[in-house]
């Protein structure tokens, strides 16, 4: 079973035919949580990966502390935004992960049309998060 989270719509138009209206439905969207993620990481019944890219290394340790053995996480903290995107579109679309849990913060029109894209034709389940919704404040 395939799940996408997500907080944009994932709706890439409406179509119609014949001078007909569009019907619009109203999708019933659920924000993403970290809990949400590291369940699914947890009950992944594969071995493929559990791929993070960005983030803290207290959602790892979340992680390795679930249960899931340091050997099957990815943890990729690219740099700049656009290899960022680039590898969140390629551990979405190579199918060697279970789950993809990334931060995208930053990513420009044409890189995020570009994930939703590949979210929709991946079996992989996949969770993304606004990198400063998720930061803690500092104390």
């Amino acid at each position: 079973m395939k799940r996408l989270q997500s907080n944009s719509s994932n709706h890439p138009g409406l179509w119609t035919y014949n001078n007909q209206q569009p019907e619009v439905i109203t999708p019933n969207v659920v924000p993403p949580s970290l809990s949400a993620a590291l369940e699914a990481a947890v009950h992944s019944i594969g071995q493929r990966w559990i791929t993070v890219i960005g983030g803290q290394a207290s959602f790892v340790q979340q992680l390795v502390n679930a249960g899931i053995p340091r050997q099957r996480i990815r943890w990729l903290r690219p740099g700049k935004t656009d290899d960022r995107a680039w590898a969140l579109e390629q551990a979405v679309l190579s199918g060697t992960s279970d789950v993809v849990v990334a931060w995208v913060s930053g990513f420009d029109k044409r890189a995020a049309q570009r994930i939703r894209l590949s979210s929709r034709v991946s079996q992989t389940q996949s969770f993304m998060f606004e990198e400063d919704v998720l930061t803690p404040h500092l104390h």
